[in-house]
């Protein structure tokens, strides 16, 4: 599902000012696919309110509706991480440039890189920045899903709609 936004005649946008389109009737739409999907999930009902909420409420922009479901998926992982927005730090720029200067003004020593984009960052930059460049592997989760073939990582709400509180553990394994 993707939530429509306003584009035509921005051109590029900074994500904090990306405003989500109001008409038509996706919420509706977007809500009715999702208590379809998940009619029979075994712990929808906890997690139904933020999926009304969701579709119901009027955000303005993708960010207030995007970090409205993180901090709820947060909360419900009992993940106590910070989350610092880039316009918050005063930083600039493009490419490997703002990357580091976003490590810095954070005081990261390393920055993580899934393996299999290692190759599109600079080790070098990075190095003579003082910050250390570290792979990892994604990691893939397994736990049931409702249907069908198994799709690896499909979606953290799947995996809440479908485990409930086991949800933590499988990542943790």
């Amino acid at each position: 599902m993707t939530i429509p936004v306003l584009k035509k005649g921005l051109g590029l946008q900074q994500i904090r000012k990306v405003r989500i389109c109001q008409t038509g009737n996706w919420k509706k739409k977007h809500l009715r696919s999702f208590q379809s999907a998940y009619a029979h999930a075994p712990f929808l009902q906890d997690h139904i309110h933020l999926i009304e909420q969701i579709f119901t409420l009027h955000y303005d922009f993708l960010l207030e509706l995007s970090m409205e479901i993180i901090n709820y998926i947060f909360s419900f992982l009992r993940i106590e991480t910070q989350i610092v927005l880039m316009s918050e730090l005063g930083v600039s720029g493009k490419g490997m440039p703002l990357i580091i200067d976003i490590c810095k003004s954070l005081g990261a020593s390393q920055f993580l890189v899934q393996s299999s984009a290692l190759t599109y960052y600079n080790s070098i930059q990075f190095e003579s920045a003082g910050l250390e460049l570290v792979s990892f592997k994604k990691p893939e989760y397994i736990y049931p899903q409702m249907w069908g073939e198994y799709i690896t990582n499909l979606s953290i709400l799947d995996m809440m709609f479908t485990c409930g509180a086991k949800s933590r553990d499988i990542i943790l394994a």
